[in-house]
């Protein structure tokens, strides 16, 4: 049954809303020219013009309508017809990211007064704490072609799927959490750098495991 919310979609329309209201608040007050691009340091290495700060802005806030209207026909457009069965957890993962993209958003726009702080330590903490509640719902996630670990063979072998899933599940959260806490207590650098390892590592491990049980299963078949 297709989940359906009109508080959820009302919460993700204010949430997509409330960064372009701040920046339009804040945008006479800005400088003609606002920081356009940061280094791997966190630190500011390209200035444009101020209208450029509407283009991600913008962007992203329809990315969070879309997002949520994907996630709500996701019941009818997957193939598997599996997503039909966790439509509360469609939901809570919709949230999580409008949630996410809306306080980078409002970073972004406060980096543009010059205040790089907020951006520094807002962006790797949130990502390890949308990785972390991901994580947690990743354990029940049924085979679907849009949402999880789409592999051949775990989306052809609804257990293989199953056991990945529970696998990953785990490693996600620790490493949301080491990310989490890195991002928050450490230079952005650093927080980037923990970053890519840990992800690097939890993608890794998982498609490694589904690949050796997709090996055992098929040896057991042979």
């Amino acid at each position: 049954m297709q989940h359906k919310s009109p508080f959820q979609t009302w919460l993700v329309l204010i949430l997509a809303i409330i960064p372009l209201a701040y920046l339009a608040y804040l945008y006479p007050s800005l400088p003609d020219k606002v920081p356009t691009h940061y280094n791997i340091s966190g630190k500011i290495d390209a200035y444009d013009e101020k209208t450029t700060i509407w283009i991600p802005v913008v962007i992203f806030s329809l990315m969070n309508i879309g997002i949520h209207f994907l996630f709500k026909a996701l019941p009818k457009i997957d193939p598997k017809k599996s997503a039909a069965q966790s439509p509360s957890m469609l939901a809570k993962l919709s949230t999580f990211l409008a949630v996410f993209l809306a306080l980078i958003q409002i970073a972004m726009i406060q980096a543009t007064t010059g205040n790089t702080t907020i951006l520094n330590k807002t962006l790797v903490p949130a990502i390890g704490l949308l990785f972390t509640l991901i994580g947690n719902y990743m354990f029940s996630i049924k085979p679907n072609y849009f949402i999880g670990l789409r592999l051949p063979w775990t989306l052809e072998n609804e257990d293989n799927w199953r056991k990945t899933h529970q696998y990953m599940s785990k490693y996600w959260v620790i490493g949301g959490i080491i990310i989490f806490i890195t991002g928050l207590f450490t230079s952005f650098l650093v927080g980037i750098i923990v970053l890519f390892v840990v992800l690097t590592i939890i993608i890794i491990l998982p498609v490694r495991y589904s690949y050796l049980l997709f090996k055992n299963q098929a040896n057991n078949h042979s």
